[in-house]
């Protein structure tokens, strides 16, 4: 790394960890406000409000560093022209696109680092903080046990029935699973107490499976009464069944294509408020990139008009950017555009702005 990279990246790394830092906060005071009366009449302890704010950030990570990384981006450039270091660096023959592309490059690792923790660990850390939200709210009630779960696997012709399905243990009570003969017959029917995924195969306890005949009636001389009964050929695991059972909101976009591509029958305006929160999910962790791709040119043009110029900036182009996102989703999926596009807009937009200032910039 040249010892130019090295400073421009030193100049960018400190504002971008303070708004960081700050942005974090802010969201945390905003959300405890909403909260607050929620942890005091349950008595919540401060342990427990930490972990919580702990399980929030990866969820709402995508609104957090846009905003950072914009007016990290703006601040770092603001003060390198009005220093007059740009135009030394231009002086000495480096091209301003030499002299700002750690910024991009910057840009483009925290692009992947949102995917990784937005994809990774966001969906989980959403239903986690959602589900202990509703638990501080009614202390009573199990919130993290599903009921009345249902499960078609329709490349192996299985249908899970499931009375209550544990969120933490992933453990299964009252279970009847059913395998497919065709449309009008069952192969076998099975009831269990229980069943776990033990060690990559399904567990089932205190049942019985009943073959079935092709004129679909139960064959009762033949069933087969278990205490405990390993099966290791069924393809479906308990994060299938899960997966189906939750708000297609709460997963990630490789679980959300799943769970499009697994879903019996569904309307045409529920699939496409599917692909439009599919390609949502896609498009956020690039934002990172735009932004800071779109910061670059406004932060070497404000330079010279002072810090203030650089913030009131940031925030116009932050509230554009969130307005063209809820505006993009609202009409993908009132059916005005394709869902493609729905989700990609603000990004296509903001990326094309981006694209034509650096084009011009001197």
């Amino acid at each position: 790394m040249r010892i130019l990279d090295r400073y421009v990246l030193r100049a960018l790394a400190t504002p971008l960890l303070y708004c960081h830092l700050a942005f974090i906060l802010v969201y945390v005071i905003y959300d405890l406000f909403q909260h607050l009366d929620n942890f005091v009449e349950a008595g919540t302890p401060l342990r427990l409000a930490v972990v919580y704010y702990v399980f929030l950030l990866p969820s709402v990570i995508w609104i957090i560093a846009p905003t950072s990384f914009l007016l990290a981006t703006l601040y770092c450039l603001s003060h390198l022209t009005k220093s007059q270091e740009i135009t030394a660096m231009r002086a000495c023959g480096v091209s301003i696109y030499r002299a700002v592309r750690p910024i991009a490059l910057c840009g483009l690792a925290g692009s992947l680092a949102v995917a990784a923790v937005y994809e990774g660990l966001g969906p989980a850390s959403a239903e986690w903080t959602r589900q202990f939200l509703r638990q501080e709210r009614s202390p009573d009630e199990d919130v993290w046990v599903m009921t009345n779960v249902r499960y078609l696997n329709e490349w192996d012709d299985r249908v899970w029935e499931v009375e209550k399905l544990d969120t933490r243990s992933l453990e299964l009570r009252q279970v009847r699973l059913v395998q497919i003969r065709d449309a009008r017959s069952d192969v076998w029917r099975m009831r269990a107490v229980r069943a776990e995924w033990r060690d990559g195969l399904w567990v089932f306890h205190d049942g019985e499976r009943i073959p079935v005949d092709e004129q679909n009636a139960a064959i009762r001389a033949e069933a087969e009464r278990f205490e405990t009964l390993e099966i290791d050929d069924l393809s479906e695991t308990p994060h299938d069944i899960l997966r189906a059972s939750r708000d297609p909101e709460w997963l990630s976009s490789r679980d959300l294509y799943l769970y499009i591509r697994s879903r019996h029958h569904p309307s045409r305006r529920e699939l496409a408020d599917h692909w439009v929160t599919f390609h949502h999910r896609l498009a956020i962790p690039w934002s990172v990139l735009i932004v800071t791709l779109i910061g670059i040119p406004f932060g070497v043009q404000t330079g010279r008009k002072g810090a203030l110029t650089g913030v009131l900036l940031c925030l116009g182009l932050f509230f554009a950017f969130f307005t063209l996102i809820n505006f993009g989703l609202a009409l993908g999926k009132g059916g005005q555009i394709p869902p493609f596009l729905a989700g990609w807009l603000p990004n296509l937009v903001f990326a094309t702005v981006a694209g034509f200032m650096l084009h011009r910039m001197r």
